[in-house]
């Protein structure tokens, strides 16, 4: 059969080599367009850190503070490309500053996401607290409860941006 076609000048591909050819083709311009779009995975690496960070502050809170006394405040302040943990004794003489606390998986007490061209919102010295219920506070004398939904928002400089929640009264942090 081969040799027929030769002979009558019919040359080409079959329909099988076609449609094979075209599925690689559309599975690598599919990963070509992935791979060229924006790269949010900073920001969402640097969420969850946040995220998992503000959970371990608040169950550190819950389960080293007094049962029946306002002990062992455990946070985090945010700047505009950083945030630490803290961990205060006592809420009423605490300075966040003065008593930071090295994050597990971290090297260093201050996590600087700017390196990572990521930014903080609210940045500026935001603290959230928590008590031994759990329940966050804007200030680390538990004098000040969150009020509302507290939203910190990390974006790069390319338009990619991750939102993280926290809650008040229960500390859910989405």
């Amino acid at each position: 059969m081969k040799d027929l076609r030769r002979r009558r000048g019919e040359t080409g591909f079959t329909l099988i080599e076609l449609v094979a050819v075209l599925i690689i083709m559309t599975i690598l311009a599919a990963v070509a367009v992935a791979s060229l779009g924006n790269d949010s995975s900073k920001v969402v690496a640097m969420a969850d850190s946040i995220k998992s960070h503000l959970r371990y502050a608040q169950t550190r809170a819950m389960t080293t503070g007094a049962l029946y006394a306002n002990l062992d405040v455990w946070g985090i302040v945010l700047s505009d490309s950083s945030y630490y943990l803290f961990q205060c004794a006592t809420p009423g003489s605490c300075a966040p500053a003065g008593n930071q606390v090295i994050a597990p998986g971290e090297n260093a007490a201050v996590i600087d996401v700017g390196q990572q061209g990521v930014s903080i919102s609210p940045g500026g010295g935001t603290v959230i607290s928590f008590d031994r219920f759990g329940k966050p506070y804007t200030n680390p004398a538990l004098t000040t409860a969150l009020a509302s939904d507290l939203q910190v928002t990390l974006s790069d400089g390319s338009g990619n941006s991750r939102a993280v929640t926290i809650r008040p009264e229960t500390g859910m942090i989405d």
